[in-house]
């Protein structure tokens, strides 16, 4: 787990905004189509990045090249993830939505081998994997025997996929604050396609524009999007991919505690089980890549 104290508290924004973007989705779709609601996410998260972006300052720049690759991870990165997930979500189990969606730092795992060159080792991959069943008990997904669409069960894999897949791509091709410069050209080349699907599905009349539905964008766009993609992509150019999926399975352990007290479900021991196993896969992963930090200091010294 990040160490610094900035990190922490960046990482603990992360992992609480997007727990709680369900509830506040499933609040806006009341008012909007999915994919409108996905347009707007990425439009108001466009425009709030761009002050981001000015009040960092970043001296980075991308090179032709590079805006065109960012641009295009705008397809994965927001239109799949954004409107591929809203679409899903709407006839699936909350619990079950949780787990195919947080799938994505499987993919993240398995695709840094190939892609990245990572090797994360057993004792990861398998911390990866006793996380992703934690996620499982946790979300009671094991026993819900509620019956949901293949097909949206599939919306809601590719939509992890997409964003594992933007990830692995920036992890790639942008270094530190590149990674930055790169986000906004992504959101930017998500806009055209997602407002297109958007006409297409749905008239921009069905929109009823209230204090629930601009709440729901501000809260997706602006702090989901804009803010906690900063701090994502500051925090993904600073460790592993495979580590940073791992890390947000913590995801699913707010979503669980807000729905205890906002919604008053009861957790119960299953699910208790499946939290302890996603703590336990953290400190696992989080103690392999301090190991393998004090080997490479090590080795460092010794040449």
């Amino acid at each position: 787990m990040p160490s610094f104290k900035w990190e922490t508290l960046g990482f603990a924004f992360i992992v609480t905004v997007w727990g709680l973007n369900y509830p506040v989705s499933l609040a806006g779709m009341g008012y909007s189509s999915p994919i409108w609601l996905a347009f707007f996410r990425a439009f108001s998260a466009f425009l709030a990045f761009s002050v981001v972006l000015f009040l960092f300052r970043t001296k980075e720049r991308l090179d032709t090249r590079q805006k065109i690759i960012a641009a295009l991870c705008g397809i994965p990165g927001s239109v799949v993830f954004f409107g591929f997930w809203l679409v899903g979500m709407q006839t699936v189990a909350p619990g079950i939505a949780s787990v195919l969606i947080t799938a994505y730092p499987l993919w993240m795992l398995f695709m840094s081998v190939p892609i990245l060159g990572e090797q994360p080792g057993r004792m990861k991959a398998a911390a990866a994997l006793s996380g992703f069943f934690g996620v499982a008990l946790a979300s009671n997904v094991i026993f819900d025997h509620s019956q949901n669409s293949v097909l949206a069960d599939a919306e809601l894999l590719i939509s992890g996929f997409g964003f594992g897949f933007m990830n692995i791509v920036f992890k790639k091709y942008f270094r530190g604050r590149e990674m930055l410069r790169a986000n906004f050209w992504q959101l930017g080349g998500s806009l055209l396609p997602l407002v297109a699907w958007a006409l297409f599905t749905e008239p921009f009349s069905v929109i009823q524009w209230n204090a629930v539905f601009v709440g729901s964008v501000l809260w997706i766009g602006v702090l989901g999007t804009a803010i906690a993609f900063t701090l994502w992509f500051i925090l993904l150019s600073r460790y592993h991919a495979s580590s940073m999926g791992v890390y947000m399975f913590m995801i699913i352990v707010v979503a669980l505690v807000a729905s205890f007290f906002l919604y008053g479900e009861r957790i119960n021991v299953i699910q208790l089980v499946g939290v302890a196993i996603i703590i336990v896969s953290i400190y696992v992963v989080n103690r392999s890549d301090k190991t393998a930090a004090v080997k490479r200091e090590k080795a460092g010294s010794a040449q």
